[in-house]
């Protein structure tokens, strides 16, 4: 049975277009072994060391994506005080990760680009790039698109309001017409 790649996409999706922690952990997958992390799978203790950090980073997604806004506020305090007290790459990771979990109070579009973007920027030695490249820029372009998503919707929102006003204001003068007329 063949299933049409829009429909397999669209399991992985929610209706307001954001990516489940399932969907986003898979395209993550996709995107890295595409981008050229397939060579992590190679064993030297560096690498496995790199591959499980990932590993653990896409549980740690998937976690704060399923956690109710209290829960998330907690994991969020917890990652930025391990931040805090010690920023490196996995603490990096993990606080952009639950500052980016979309639709919620403590959503930081802002806070986790420059996390993940301080990581690019930072120095390596004989041109490379940070071990975690690929997720970075995969992570960046996940923040670009949900704050894009955020400022539609509010726009909606704004705008589904504005007309509501407008509606209201059209049936207080047609009622007030229909008063003034004395028709029921």
């Amino acid at each position: 049975m063949r299933v049409p790649i829009s429909a397999f996409i669209s399991r992985f999706t929610r209706p307001d277009g954001a990516y489940t922690a399932l969907g986003a952990a898979l395209l993550l997958a996709a995107t890295l072994l595409l981008g050229g992390c397939a060579t992590l799978m190679h064993a030297t203790s560096g690498d496995e060391e790199a591959v499980s950090t990932q590993d653990r980073l896409l549980t740690y997604a998937h976690r704060v994506d399923a956690l109710d806004d209290a829960q998330l506020a907690t994991a969020l305090r917890l990652a930025q005080a391990e931040y805090a007290a010690r920023p490196d790459t996995r603490n990096r990771f993990r606080l952009a990760l639950a500052l980016m979990v979309p639709n919620r109070p403590s959503t930081d579009y802002g806070a986790a680009q420059t996390l993940l973007s301080d990581y690019l920027r930072q120095p390596v030695s004989a041109g490379g790039t940070p071990p975690f490249a690929p997720l970075a820029r995969y992570l960046l372009d996940r923040v670009k698109q949900s704050r894009a998503s955020a400022q539609a919707l509010a726009k909606a929102r704004s705008d589904k309001q504005a007309l509501e006003q407008k509606i209201q204001k059209i049936t207080n003068v047609v009622d007030h017409a229909q008063r003034a007329a004395g028709a029921p």
